[in-house]
C-alpha cells in the first residue's frame, strides 16, 4: 500500500491551492476601499469614480449604487455595531454617513482637503477619521469628540486598540 499525505499528488509534488471567484462585477472604476457590512448580506466597495457600490456576498447582485465624493471615494468603513452606519471619505472635507440602503444620514465636515482614513472603534461608538495631517474621532451623531494638532505629515493608517476600546 502506498501513503500519499493529504493535498500532495503522485511524484511528491505538492498541490497548490486554487481560489476560484463566486462572482465578479464591473463598479465603473478601481475600487480604492472596500469593507463588508456585518449584519447584512452587502460588501461595499468605493470607487475612483466616487461611487459606494454596494454587492450582496452571495450573488454578487449590485443591492445599490449612491454617487459620495465627484473626484473619488478614498475610505470606506462600515459600524461594527448593529446600526449599520457606514462612512465614506475621499477627495474633499466631507465624510458621508450612509445606511445600509445608501440613504445619507450625516454629513461631518473635516476641514481638511481630503480624507483617506477611516476606522470606527470596534464597538462603533467612535469614528476615527484621517484628513490631512490631522486625526479626528467623531461621535455617529455628529459630534466632534478630539482633534489633533496638525501632524508634519499625514498619517497613513488608522487602528483600534480591540482591547478596552469603546
Amino acid at each position: 500500500m502506498k501513503a500519499q499525505a493529504r493535498g500532495s499528488t503522485a511524484g511528491n509534488r505538492a498541490r497548490t491551492p486554487t481560489l476560484a471567484p463566486r462572482w465578479s462585477i464591473d463598479t465603473g472604476d478601481y475600487v480604492a476601499s472596500a469593507c463588508v457590512l456585518e449584519g447584512t448580506s452587502l460588501v461595499l466597495a468605493g470607487t475612483g469614480a466616487g461611487d459606494v457600490v454596494a454587492v450582496a456576498r452571495d450573488t454578487g447582485a449590485v443591492a445599490w449604487r449612491r454617487q459620495t465624493h465627484a473626484l473619488g471615494v478614498l475610505a470606506v468603513a462600515a459600524d461594527p455595531s448593529r446600526d449599520h452606519v457606514i462612512a465614506v471619505g475621499g477627495a474633499g472635507s466631507a465624510v458621508l454617513l450612509l445606511g445600509p440602503e445608501g440613504e445619507v444620514r450625516a454629513t461631518l465636515e473635516s476641514r481638511a482637503p481630503m480624507v483617506d482614513q477611516l476606522a470606527w472603534s470596534p464597538a462603533g461608538r467612535y469614528l476615527a477619521v484621517g484628513a490631512g495631517a490631522r486625526i479626528q474621532l467623531w461621535e455617529p451623531g455628529g459630534a466632534r469628540a478630539l482633534e489633533t494638532v496638525p501632524q508634519r505629515s499625514s498619517g497613513s493608517g488608522i487602528q483600534w486598540r480591540v482591547t478596552g476600546a469603546q
